[in-house]
């Protein structure tokens, strides 16, 4: 079994291409930067950076598969009508209402 190929730099449905994520990350480092050095409430800032800027950059340049030229797109079939009775319009209420 061979390992999908996978990359920083390709846009998906949940990621941003090379440029959205350059733009992503400084939009997070930045106000974290300025509230440590220019900033009196430098602590707050502190804990920000220590705590919520590393998850925001870890979802931001997350790896992305790359997608195969061979596999073809696969479309969601249409859901199936239920069956007569599964239907929550077609059940009983319940006896305490």
């Amino acid at each position: 079994m061979t390992q999908p190929v996978r990359s920083r730099w390709l846009r998906s449905e949940i990621t941003f291409g090379p440029a959205g994520r350059i733009v992503a990350t400084v939009l997070v480092v930045a106000p974290a930067l300025f509230g440590i050095f220019v900033s009196a409430d430098f602590f707050i800032f502190g804990v920000l950076w220590l705590f919520i800027v590393p998850m925001a950059l870890r979802d931001i340049w997350r790896r992305v598969k790359v997608p195969d030229a061979e596999s073809p797109i696969v479309i969601p079939e249409e859901p199936k009508a239920p069956a007569p009775g599964e239907s929550i319009q077609d059940r009983k209420p319940p006896a305490r209402w």
